[in-house]
């Protein structure tokens, strides 16, 4: 089963599979944000102590806008009665080398499964 079809037929397919996606945006979000090391100068100290400082703000601040977000997504999923499942090594698509959900109740989880199983 490819990963775009694991919503098809659900109620409200339209937003879990954006739940998705954005979960899989903000996955991607955190893998790219690092610290940039900045190498010691002896003979500037305080501009490589500033410049890490700067560096540790914009990773902490991506970090913290990042979190934010997930932090909405999962009230989002929790209003619906939702829970997010971890498919990745289940549903593969060519090409396909990222993080992937499944946005649903553990029922509709369980029989997601047992569709794949099938399929085989």
């Amino acid at each position: 089963m490819k990963n775009t079809d694991i919503h098809n037929g659900l109620p409200e397919q339209e937003i879990r599979k954006l739940i998705a996606h954005d979960l899989e945006t903000l996955w991607n979000m955190e893998m790219e944000n690092k610290i940039v090391a900045v190498p010691y100068d002896r003979e500037d100290v305080w501009g490589y102590v500033i410049q890490d400082c700067k560096n540790q703000i914009k990773f902490y601040q991506e970090r913290m806008k990042i979190a934010e977000l997930r932090k909405g997504i999962s009230m989002l999923i929790a209003m619906r009665g939702w829970e997010e499942f971890d498919v990745s090594d289940t549903v593969r698509s060519p090409g396909q080398t990222y993080f992937q959900s499944f946005i649903g109740t553990q029922k509709e989880y369980d029989e997601l499964l047992e569709k794949i199983e099938n399929e085989k």
